[in-house]
């Protein structure tokens, strides 16, 4: 039983340099989660600022309008898509006056989520004091601007069924979808 002896070079350099940088970022991960799941919110946002969940709790437990807008913000830079930031400065840029901003902001989520009642009613409740505010100081053209943002918001929010597929329309437990009626009173004395 003749042999030959055959000798294998380990590349283990480039693989302990691959498993080494799997394993941080495995850890770095860790640590970010499991602060997460003990509720220390801060201190996970520390670990890592690109932890959406994370966020959201931080961003949901703001009161300040101008934190919470300036924190919905960094959220946006690294996910786009989450309507509660967009939400935080739409109403950030209402307590300031930004009519214009608020209906960029809201429009987005309207995209974003086209079936966000509480959303749409903010909104409406919104538009009516932007239509007082305006009409008072006899700004007549911001006012057709937002008396025409709250139709819209209106019809659309009255035409939700109408939007359900036919899936969605099969569902026994129906949201409801009814505006409060002091918003269906404005609308009819505004059409």
């Amino acid at each position: 039983t003749e042999g030959k002896e055959y000798f294998v070079k380990k590349k283990t350099t480039a693989l302990s340099v691959v498993f080494g940088v799997v394993l941080c970022v495995a850890l770095y991960c860790g640590v970010s989660t499991t602060l997460y799941s003990f509720r220390l919110y801060d201190l996970a946002y520390k670990v890592c600022p690109f932890h959406t969940e994370n966020n959201l709790e931080i961003l949901y437990r703001e009161e300040d309008p101008k934190v919470a807008s300036d924190f919905g913000a960094k959220i946006l830079k690294t996910n786009d898509s989450v309507q509660i930031a967009y939400s935080a400065l739409a109403r950030y840029a209402y307590s300031q006056g930004d009519f214009g901003q608020m209906i960029t902001y809201k429009s987005e989520i309207f995209r974003l989520a086209p079936f966000a009642y509480e959303e749409y009613e903010e909104y409406c409740y919104m538009m009516i004091n932007g239509i007082e505010l305006y009409n008072q100081i006899e700004d007549f053209s911001s006012a057709e601007i937002c008396r025409d943002e709250l139709i819209k918001a209106y019809d659309t929010v009255t035409n939700f069924d109408k939007k359900l597929s036919k899936l969605g329309a099969r569902i026994v437990d129906q949201p409801d979808c009814d505006l409060p009626r002091d918003i269906d009173d404005f609308v009819e004395a505004i059409r």
